[in-house]
């Protein structure tokens, strides 16, 4: 057993590269936009690469925060909520999927949007050292 004081500390105090999810970003209200803004502009200030991956309303971010837009169907969009994806809009087994569990009566938006980052971040997969969701 080592003796007190002699564990090791952290291995690296380097800055962490983070992926940071946020399956919506809606900048003015409803919480997760606003967070998303403040606390990766944080991170960035501590000296963090921090990268956001988010689906539209998109987030309004610090300008050393990069974000990939991940487009999702928008079904709950401000200006037609709720409507029904059209079948020319179905482009990818994720928008199926999305469909499909939104006309069951779910609220699809999380899922179909976590399908998406998985899909974009497996291919990536050294990029990060952190994925924030």
């Amino acid at each position: 057993m080592p003796s007190p004081g002699s564990e090791p500390g952290p291995l690296d105090d380097a800055p962490l590269r983070i992926a940071y999810l946020a399956y919506r970003g809606k900048p003015h209200c409803g919480g997760q936009g606003v967070y998303t803004h403040h606390l990766t502009r944080a991170l960035a200030d501590l000296g963090h690469q921090v990268e956001v991956l988010a689906g539209q309303p998109y987030p309004i971010l610090d300008e050393r925060v990069p974000l990939v837009r991940l487009p999702s169907l928008d079904l709950y969009n401000d200006h037609f909520p709720m409507r029904k994806a059209r079948i020319w809009e179905l482009k990818s087994v994720w928008d199926v999927a999305e469909a499909l569990s939104f006309n069951t009566g779910n609220f699809s938006e999380p899922m179909a949007f976590s399908m998406r980052a998985w899909a974009h971040l497996r291919k990536r997969p050294r990029d990060f050292d952190l994925v924030h969701d």
